[in-house]
């Protein structure tokens, strides 16, 4: 099938002669060139642009390639997209290592062997043609599937693993939600199922499916009434199709909720306990959630929170759950995942901040357009004090959420234990002036605005 629009290159360097003679090099492919003199064109280039691969220079002026590299492995349409480092400047093993490190598919010294670089390029508009194929496959059968919606109704005797599948609840990119149905010792019970998808690529297959099995596995260690239960989980028999039954949640998304009007002050109380309790649970099974943020959280009865997803969760002495990406939700980040995978407990607490300061004040504590604002944002930056939007918020939660948006992990709270004492307290009208003021005076000012978040 013929594709309507050429795949796209980026070219990254701030010498202009550098990037009229690649382009000239590359006009003998059937690619469409694009140029950027900086890291930060560069990055602004992909929010308007989908590349099949990026030819990057490693030193620029303000940010070089391996900067450049990390802010694109952060988004999710970069993450994967092939960088190829091309250098004059840099011939040692360390930086070698660093380029790789930082995602690239390869580390070209210059002079350039233009037959080799073009060999290479080649192959990787190739293998994005043959993405694209396969992207456009699984579109039109996911239009079959929706077109045959109906079909699945009528027909509930459609079974996977022993659950019947009476309808589509919601698709995501690698997996799909049933409303599953089981007779439970006479009782008919419902379910939601997610199946990971088929007609994914064989390169994927693997990955997403150890991905898929690692949810489950981390989500059916925690036991709490605020974490989404998993009732079963495992590869189906005849389909060789992997699966995990969970709870059926009647609500919608924390996110949902925040779209449709303004949670008031106990109801976000009463939302973040039920959050910290979650988080409690899950960091005593050994867990780090890694990506909580309102879409992860479901609202039952719009007074129960569950969390949800622990496709990206760290769990205790598993290989599976290590990587070289930067991992979580850009918005909902903390500090210390911009520099490392190797995160702790103090991460979800800071995306439970960030959370809990959008549901009190109505807007999140950073706002932000692209990739270099949001980290400048979280790493350096100070929020807008929760008084400005709440004037007599109490002091006990103006602590609780300074302390929780601290950009040091060691200056938050150690535990969600800490932070479900803080509350009961507020619960119980006590006042912490005193404690209060020490902490951000320890910052050196006594208002957030100059220091105290």
């Amino acid at each position: 099938m013929p594709f309507s629009q050429p795949p796209k290159i980026l070219l990254v360097d701030d010498r202009p002669e550098n990037l009229f003679a690649l382009e000239h090099l590359l006009a003998s492919l059937e690619a469409e060139v694009v140029q950027a003199n900086s890291g930060n064109e560069a990055l602004t280039a992909t929010l308007n642009h989908e590349f099949a691969l990026i030819l990057m220079d490693v030193q620029m002026p303000e940010m070089d390639g391996f900067e450049v590299a990390q802010y694109l492995r952060m988004a999710e349409s970069t993450s994967v997209t092939p960088i190829i480092f091309l250098t004059a400047n840099s011939q040692t093993t360390e930086d070698e290592c660093r380029g790789y490190a930082s995602g690239a598919v390869d580390y070209i010294l210059k002079p350039i062997n233009e037959a080799a670089l073009l060999s290479k390029v080649r192959i990787f508009l190739d293998l994005y043609r043959g993405h694209q194929m396969l992207k456009r496959e699984n579109e039109s059968l996911e239009r079959k599937l929706t077109n045959t919606a109906t079909i699945i109704v009528d027909r509930p005797t459609k079974v996977l693993a022993g659950y019947s599948l009476l309808r589509t609840l919601g698709r995501g990119s690698i997996g799909t939600v049933y409303l599953a149905e089981r007779d439970c010792k006479g009782v008919k019970r419902k379910f939601a199922l997610k199946v990971l998808r088929n007609r994914l690529p064989d390169s994927l297959t693997d990955q997403l499916t150890q991905r898929f099995m690692r949810e489950a596995e981390a989500a059916s260690r925690v036991k709490s009434s605020h974490v989404v239960s998993i009732v079963d989980y495992g590869i189906a028999e005849d389909e060789r199709v992997p699966y995990i039954v969970m709870e059926r949640i009647n609500g919608q998304s924390l996110k949902q909720l925040l779209a449709k009007r303004k949670i008031r002050l106990e109801e976000s109380v009463c939302l973040l306990r039920q959050l910290a309790s979650a988080l409690k649970a899950i960091h005593e099974a050994g867990i780090f959630h890694r990506d909580i943020k309102p879409e992860n959280i479901m609202i039952e009865n719009e007074n129960n929170a569950k969390v949800t997803d622990f496709g990206i969760a760290k769990l205790p002495e598993s290989e599976l759950t290590q990587t070289s990406h930067l991992m979580g939700t850009l918005p909902y980040m903390a500090p210390e995942q911009f520099a490392s995978a190797n995160i702790g407990a103090q991460a979800d607490l800071f995306s439970l901040g960030v959370m809990a300061y959008e549901m009190i004040c109505g807007e999140r504590p950073f706002q932000c357009d692209g990739l270099i604002d949001y980290s400048t944002a979280i790493l350096h930056e100070l929020p807008k004090s929760p008084r400005e939007f709440v004037p007599d918020l109490p002091d006990i939660l103006e602590y609780a959420l300074a302390r929780l948006l601290k950009k040091r992990a060691d200056e938050r709270y150690a535990t969600a234990s800490e932070l479900l004492r803080d509350l009961d307290l507020y619960a119980k009208g006590k006042s912490i002036r005193s404690r209060l003021v020490t902490v951000l005076h320890r910052d050196g000012s006594t208002n957030w605005s100059e220091g105290g978040g």
